[in-house]
């Protein structure tokens, strides 16, 4: 169940790591070719407007290129957050009945209301929405009645 909900969290993981391998790559050639811009400059090989244009291009698409790993960075960030917190909660869940016995009333009702979110009763079922730390913030199981109450 673990695997499944992280593989929700985070689909293209692996992918956006590589996306972030190119991205440097392609912020290192930039970087580069700046240097030799202003080396050419430096050695007046360049008029000052062929310069400023080049120049300006090249800033802008380097600009781009920061911004767009820092998205990248913020995306990888927050899917170990949501992973962090998804683990929180099936810890949370787990670990419902451990020393339930010593428990007061108050102690019982506490711990129920920090796993389950809401309790729906028909006369088909019961539907139990449990809260998880992920994006939909809730899962639903559904239980056939048994009794006819």
């Amino acid at each position: 169940m673990m695997k499944t909900l992280e593989k929700e969290a985070s689909p293209d993981e692996s992918k956006t790591k590589e996306d972030l391998v190119k991205l440097t790559s392609t912020e290192k050639d930039l970087l580069s070719r700046r240097d030799n811009l202003l080396e050419a400059m430096e050695r007046k090989l360049l008029d000052d407007k062929d310069f400023q244009e080049r120049y300006e291009k090249l800033k802008v698409d380097l600009e781009n290129n920061r911004a767009t790993q820092q998205k990248l960075h913020s995306f990888v960030d927050n899917v170990d957050i949501m992973k962090n917190a998804l683990n929180a909660s099936f810890e949370e869940i787990s670990s419902f009945g451990l020393n339930w016995e010593y428990l007061d009333f108050e102690g019982k009702v506490a711990k129920t209301r920090a796993i389950i979110k809401e309790i729906n009763v028909t006369e088909e079922d019961i539907n139990i929405q449990i809260y998880l730390d992920t994006e939909s913030s809730s899962s639903l199981s559904v239980v056939p009645r048994t009794d006819t109450d």
